[in-house]
């Protein structure tokens, strides 16, 4: 050790107006080192935080989809057999038209062109123009055809109107799932 201080004394007679100078460049060293270390420390907690909400965020995103695909299938169950049920009846009453509307209704029933004309465009939700001559004369449509389109455009309406209903309460549904 007495060597070693033999050796530096004629060193650190040169150093001694300067060691203040050393002494606080150490300290600002030493309190930088400090600073940044509790800036790493920090750094590394506020990403394990961040990491974990990210974890809680997505398992809720998976239960929420999971919910949701929940409420999906079991209203989109109830739809495809309600539909089932409006397409068998709304078959049914087809069928039944002839038993209703027989032939010899259809000889004593004259459907005229205006009303088939009037028919159209009621359906296209156009307004017919004013009624002609040519209206008065007879269709080749009987009253079982009109029986039939009507029956057909009932049962086409309730399916309709169940894809509606089935939509708002998927959308009510799907608005309660938290």
């Amino acid at each position: 050790m007495n060597a070693i201080r033999a050796f530096l004394e004629p060193y650190l007679i040169q150093i001694k107006p300067y060691l203040w100078v050393i002494k606080w460049v150490l300290r600002a060293l030493v309190v930088a080192a400090v600073f940044i270390g509790g800036c790493q420390y920090g750094k590394s907690g506020i990403e394990k935080k961040q990491a974990k909400a990210e974890v809680a965020e997505a398992k809720e995103t998976v239960r929420i989809v999971y919910r949701q695909g929940a409420v999906t299938e079991k209203v989109v169950t109830k739809y495809v057999d309600r539909v089932r049920t409006i397409r068998i009846k709304g078959d049914e009453i087809i069928k039944e038209v002839p038993v209703y509307v027989t032939p010899e209704n259809d000889a004593a029933c004259t459907v005229n062109a205006g009303f088939v004309r009037l028919w159209n465009d009621a359906n296209q939700g156009e307004v017919s123009d004013a009624a002609s001559g040519a209206d008065a004369a007879p269709a080749e449509v009987s009253l079982s055809d009109i029986g039939r389109q009507k029956a057909a455009e009932a049962k086409l309406h309730r399916e309709t109107e169940a894809q509606l209903e089935a939509l708002q309460e998927w959308v009510r549904e799907q608005a309660e799932v938290k």
